[in-house]
């Protein structure tokens, strides 16, 4: 049997008469138009109602033009009603099976029948036969007991809105409150007033009534908060309250699906010399959808880009080892690695970049968009950043809180004591302690670590098979000719005995593939289309580029340009020096934004923390670890972590 829903252009056959269903009104009722007469407006319950009992029909070729979606309407049964309304209903069925039984029609005969049944059942007054009429009216027609049940909803005063008055009043309605300028409901009894006055100059002989400021509150409370909430505020936000959850996400095994997001942390953090205010750094994490295991994250002074993606990303895919070990939680397992099927990010330009994508695609990961504006559509994530704002970040002095309100006269800058490296190592602390280990809702009770573990001995996770090339898949890229100077971008040459070689064996207009780094200037890594692989080419400069990001060199080529000196190696050095003072001084500075700017332009981020002092490529290198002790950070200014939600302050 073919099922429908309520959509424009659906026609409902009564006789002769076609009702044509037009459009959704905002107080939740169905208009309907006919060839044969003046629209009707109608509840969606009154018309299950009549299609229900044979009133109305559908017509199947509607249904086929307009692809109606299908849908399953039960109407109410007696569950849903009081059983003291469910007591009533079965004495008035008993008077109405006694008369049907005595075949009797004369009021008189009607009347002693139950007159008897009222003495038989002990009811103090029997009912009077007019009310005994409306009964029986109502249960021959459909012989269904609910016809029968009291409708309390339905006492009361008549509505005041109905007929012209209601019509001209929804149109003022549409007009002046529904849309984007949000007219509160004092400056809409205006517009509404004035419609009827000018109605009743109109047509002096049909005069509409004035309502009262309180009918039109009530009329307007009842409207649809969805459509409501669509016309002033948007589709998107009306979604975002009034979305519903039809069915959930459902994922097969670890490594299917990635989700990725940035948020700000919630704390200020301070520089580790002056012990200043510095920034509030961006935090960027991936969590595994299937088991809800937090793959990898990223903790930076700037705004996310695409390098950032690629270090987050990097971490997740590789093993955790080794961090532990340097952070001397060498006891405990943080077993979230391999290569992902899917990722799944918004529309950040971020994940949009060439840099992003072509990693992913060395990688054979599938990147995937999200729909504009639908947060949804990666809850998992964007649910996780309160989790952890609320057990670790709000615990933590110097706490921003999620919003003003909250915050109120606490002082953040006066508290905030955390380093950015500190920090890295408390999230740490608290995914391998307490997130991973607490019991979570969406996992039916397992926690994240048992889920990957069950997980894992049903699924092969697939590694990258070079974990060096992983800091290289996903770093910007440019094309470049090669010279007897070498590469030569922004200012700076790069060359080697090898990429002489390579210029050699390639055409002399040919230009390579040239990848670099925004953390440091001091080599970039170029493709040898023969040998189909990149190797390293150091920078020919390397007292100038030893400690500088790019950041840094940005700022000391756009100073030479605005001052309008030629840019050359020496005249480099000595920007160079003069940049050195400026961050010096703006270290010091009263100013958070000129802190903000050196912990930027150094490029401060929890990178040297995760994959060590040197920043290599490789988490997982055993000797390196060997050679280093555990990072010792200060604990006593931050309380215990707890997986329970915080209650107080």
């Amino acid at each position: 049997m073919q099922k429908f829903l309520i959509k424009r252009g659906v026609e409902f056959r009564e006789g002769e008469y076609v009702w044509r269903v037009q459009s959704a009104l905002p107080d939740g009722r169905i208009e309907l138009s006919s060839d044969y007469g003046s629209p009707i407006r109608l509840d969606e319950t009154e018309i299950w109602a009549r299609h229900g009992n044979g009133t109305w029909s559908v017509s199947i070729e509607s249904l086929r033009e307009t692809g109606a979606s299908p849908i399953v309407v039960a109407r109410r049964d007696v569950s849903t009603f009081e059983e003291k309304d469910l007591v009533v209903m079965r004495a008035r069925l008993v008077y109405l099976r006694a008369v049907e039984e005595a075949k009797c029609s004369r009021v008189r005969e009607v009347e002693k029948v139950i007159k008897r049944v009222a003495c038989e059942v002990g009811a103090s007054m029997p009912p009077d036969y007019r009310t005994f009429c409306r009964w029986r009216k109502r249960y021959q027609h459909s012989r269904d007991v609910i016809d029968v049940v009291p409708r309390h909803e339905n006492k009361g005063r008549r509505e005041i809105l109905d007929g012209p008055l209601l019509t001209l009043v929804e149109d003022v309605i549409e007009t002046h409150y529904l849309n984007g300028q949000k007219l509160n409901v004092a400056r809409l009894y205006d517009q509404v007033e004035d419609a009827i006055d000018a109605h009743n100059e109109r047509d002096p002989e049909s005069p509409l009534p004035t309502i009262s400021q309180a009918t039109l509150y009530r009329h307007v409370g009842k409207l649809n908060d969805y459509l409501v909430t669509a016309a002033r505020e948007g589709r998107t936000e009306a979604l975002k309250r009034y979305r519903p959850v039809l069915r959930r996400l459902k994922t097969k095994r670890l490594n299917e699906r990635w989700e990725i997001d940035h948020t700000p942390v919630n704390l200020l953090c301070v520089c580790e010399r002056t012990r200043m205010v510095i920034v509030r750094p961006v935090l960027t994490l991936i969590i595994d959808a299937h088991t809800r295991m937090v793959m990898g994250f990223h903790i930076g002074a700037r705004s996310p880009g695409q390098e950032e993606v690629g270090w987050a990303m990097q971490m997740a895919m590789l093993s955790k080892r080794d961090l532990l070990d340097r952070l001397g939680l060498g006891h405990l397992e943080w077993l979230a690695r391999g290569v992902a099927e899917m990722v799944f990010g918004d529309n950040a330009w971020e994940f949009h970049g060439s840099a992003t994508r072509a990693g992913c695609d060395e990688l054979g990961i599938s990147l995937v968009y999200c729909p504009k504006r639908a947060p949804w559509f990666k809850g998992r994530v964007e649910r996780f950043m309160r989790t952890i704002a609320e057990q670790l970040f709000h615990l933590i002095p110097g706490t921003t809180w999620s919003n003003t309100k909250d915050r109120g006269e606490y002082p953040s800058e006066k508290l905030a004591c955390v380093t950015l490296e500190e920090l890295t190592v408390f999230v740490v602390r608290w995914i391998v302690e307490c997130y991973q280990h607490a019991p979570h809702r969406g996992l039916k009770g397992k926690t994240p670590a048992q889920a990957w573990q069950e997980s894992a001995r049903l699924t092969p996770i697939y590694m990258p098979a070079d974990p060096d090339q992983l800091s290289v898949a996903f770093t910007n890229t440019i094309m470049r000719p090669i010279t007897n100077s070498g590469v030569t971008f922004d200012h700076l040459s790069y060359n080697s005995s090898a990429l002489q070689l390579l210029r050699h064996g390639i055409p002399d207009d040919e230009k390579v593939k040239v990848r670099y780094f925004n953390e440091q200037t001091g080599y970039v890594y170029v493709y040898d289309p023969r040998q189909r692989e990149y190797f390293r080419v150091d920078c020919t400069d390397p007292d100038y580029t030893k400690d500088l990001t790019r950041w840094m060199h940005n700022e000391v080529t756009g100073a030479m340009r605005d001052s309008r000196i030629d840019i050359n190696s020496v005249a480099l050095r000595k920007a160079r020096i003069r940049l050195a003072d400026d961050i010096a001084k703006a270290e010091l500075d009263q100013k958070l934004k000129k802190r903000k700017w050196v912990a930027q332009i150094k490029g401060k981020s929890s990178k040297e923390v995760v994959f060590g002092a040197a920043g290599g490529t490789a988490m997982g290198n055993p000797a390196q670890s060997d050679q280093e002790d555990p990072m010792v950070v200060r604990f006593d200014s931050v309380p215990e972590f707890s997986v329970m939600k915080r209650t107080e302050r």
